[in-house]
C-alpha cells in the first residue's frame, strides 16, 4: 500500500510539474515561432517522464504523467473567450508525447548511443507523426486548419526537419538524466503537502497563463 501511495504521489507531482512548465515555459515559446516550441517543450517532457521511469521502474506511469499533464492543462476549458482548440489540442500532444515515449523507452536510454540516438529520432518524428495525423483528421472533420498543415512542406518541415533537431535536444536530456539525477524525486521524499502544493500551483498558473 505505501508502494502504491508514493507511486500515486510521484505521478502526481511530475505531471504537475510538467503542466506548470508547459503553462510558463510552454506559454513563451508559444509567442516566438512556432517551430520553437516543440522543438524545446518535448525534449524537457521527456527529460521528466523518463526521470519517473526510474524512479518507479514502471513504463505505464509515463504515460499516468502526462493524463496527469493533460488533466492540468484542462483547466483552460474554464476561460469562455479560448477557442476549444487552443486547449484540446495540447491535451492530445501531451498525451501522445507521453504514448510514443513509453513505447520507445527501450531504445531510448539504451546505454549504447548509437541505439539511444535512433531512439531519440523514434520518439521525437513518431508524436509528430501521430500528432499530424490527428489534426489533419481534426481538419476533414472540423475545418480547423493547423498552421504546419498549411502546405506539404509545411508539415514536412514540422515532421522531419523540426522534429530531428529536437531530436538532438532530447538526446542530449537523456543523457544528462542519466548523469546528474536534476530532478527532486531522488532529493526528498514526495509528502502529500508537497505534492497537493505542486498541483494547486500547476492550475493557478495554468488558468492565469
Amino acid at each position: 500500500m505505501k508502494k502504491q501511495r508514493n507511486g500515486l504521489s510521484t505521478i502526481l507531482f511530475y505531471g504537475a510539474i510538467w503542466g506548470i512548465i508547459e503553462a510558463t515555459l510552454g506559454y513563451v515559446l508559444h509567442l516566438v515561432p512556432t517551430f520553437i516550441a516543440g522543438l524545446i517543450m518535448f525534449p524537457i517532457a521527456s527529460f521528466i517522464l523518463v526521470r519517473v521511469y526510474r524512479v518507479l521502474g514502471s513504463r505505464s506511469s509515463i504515460l499516468y504523467v502526462g493524463l496527469v499533464a493533460a488533466a492540468i492543462k484542462s483547466v483552460d476549458f474554464f476561460l469562455p473567450e479560448l477557442s476549444v482548440f487552443k486547449t484540446l489540442n495540447p491535451m492530445v500532444s501531451i498525451i501522445v508525447e507521453a504514448m510514443i515515449v513509453m513505447v520507445v523507452y527501450p531504445y531510448l536510454v539504451n546505454t549504447k548511443s548509437l541505439v539511444s540516438g535512433i531512439g531519440a529520432v523514434m520518439a521525437s518524428l513518431g508524436w509528430r507523426a501521430v500528432f499530424v495525423l490527428y489534426m489533419y483528421i481534426q481538419f476533414i472533420m472540423t475545418g480547423n486548419l493547423a498552421q504546419f498543415l498549411a502546405t506539404p512542406a509545411d508539415g514536412v518541415s514540422f515532421v522531419v526537419i523540426s522534429g530531428t533537431l529536437s531530436a538532438c535536444l532530447l538526446f542530449g536530456a537523456v543523457w544528462l538524466e542519466s548523469k546528474k539525477r536534476l530532478l527532486v524525486g531522488n532529493v526528498f521524499n514526495l509528502k502529500p503537502v508537497i505534492v497537493g502544493s505542486t498541483l494547486l500551483v500547476a492550475l493557478i498558473v495554468t488558468y492565469v497563463m
